[in-house]
């Protein structure tokens, strides 16, 4: 239906936080997070408890999780501040712990998370030593020293009704009951997440178009200095637990999160939003590298699409035998393929 998110594929990376999270979606973890602590603006308690199950918020472009709500959670609850939708009123009975599966230890320490193409050279493990090289035009890296642990709602089905049932509320709210800032489908509900205390990321290339090749060093360094040397064009991050007892250490930094995209049908919408019935809808990007026939194809689509009068005007700047080169190409290449 028109009104749900769609997936588009790009033939080329732009950004950092796009590249990243683009690259590791598919190592099947769920949405990797190029910010894991979060917005720092929001209110102190919902940073040290940091993503949980049942968190409403929108991932946006940026790697970012914006949490607006949580839907087990009172209204009054300190992480809500004033944050919650009018009339809100928390999922009945709650979240019990039996309907959680928890596993404090599923990354062991040391592991590397790596996209397609990225190898992984292990020079020492204590301290940690690492050098990565990639064949790929972009990527995403990311170090665990200490693992990292995972939880997960065992089953989701209780929160479908009360979604389908509050959820227009909702983006009437995060909108601010007027013009369209979050589209449809980007609320997201998390139903499962990866945290850490210990993290190091990275992300190449920053730029469309880049081609110089992955040189990229981790070596593991206390507190606060960083565990990367680049020599190419990757962007890095990190965080690490400070070695003062004077400093609290954070263990819920949040480097994976799962859940459901919410969105409603097209009636739904333009009951809940009437005056932004033409509002741009939400994409989802896969980085797509285009196949010998794709580029030739490509290629002479451009040329049949030229009106006449540029068509002739190419023939005098271009040689014939270039134009006729190419069908001749793809006449071969079909008949290879047949």
């Amino acid at each position: 239906m028109e009104s749900f998110p769609r997936l588009v594929t790009v033939q080329r990376s732009n950004g950092q936080a796009e590249s990243y999270t683009r690259s590791l979606m598919m190592t099947g973890h769920g949405f990797p997070l190029w910010y894991p602590g979060g917005d720092l603006g929001k209110p102190i308690e919902y940073l040290r408890r940091g993503i949980g199950i049942g968190d409403v918020g929108v991932l946006d472009r940026d790697g970012l999780f914006d949490f607006c709500f949580n839907i087990f959670l009172d209204a009054d609850d300190p992480i809500h501040s004033v944050l919650v939708p009018r009339e809100f009123k928390p999922i009945e009975g709650g979240l019990h712990h039996s309907e959680i599966r928890s596993q404090s230890h599923y990354f062991r320490p040391g592991t590397v998370i790596a996209s397609k193409g990225i190898t992984v050279a292990r020079h020492s493990e204590s301290p940690l030593e690492l050098s990565f090289a990639s064949t790929e035009q972009e990527g995403g890296i990311i170090v665990l020293p200490n693992g990292a642990s995972r939880e997960d709602m065992v089953k989701t089905e209780r929160i479908h009704e009360y979604t389908k049932r509050h959820a227009p509320y909702w983006y009437q709210d995060v909108n601010g009951y007027g013009g369209v800032v979050h589209t449809n489908g980007s609320l997201f509900i998390v139903t499962g997440c990866d945290k850490t205390d210990n993290w190091a990321i990275a992300s190449f290339p920053y730029y469309a178009g880049s081609k110089t090749p992955l040189q990229l060093q981790y070596t593991h360094q206390p507190d606060f200095e960083s565990p990367w040397t680049d020599r190419s064009t990757a962007r890095t991050s990190s965080y690490a637990p400070s070695t003062s007892k004077s400093l609290p250490d954070s263990k819920h930094q949040c480097i994976f999160v799962r859940g459901m995209r919410i969105s409603l049908s097209t009636k739904s919408w333009e009951e809940t939003m009437p005056v932004t019935r033409s509002a741009k809808l939400y994409y989802t990007y896969i980085l797509h590298t285009p196949s010998s026939l794709e580029m030739l194809m490509n290629s002479v689509l451009v040329y049949l699409r030229l009106r006449l009068s540029e068509r002739r005007a190419l023939k005098k700047v271009t040689p014939n035998r270039i134009v006729s080169s190419i069908f001749q190409s793809l006449f071969l290449y079909s008949k290879t393929m047949a």
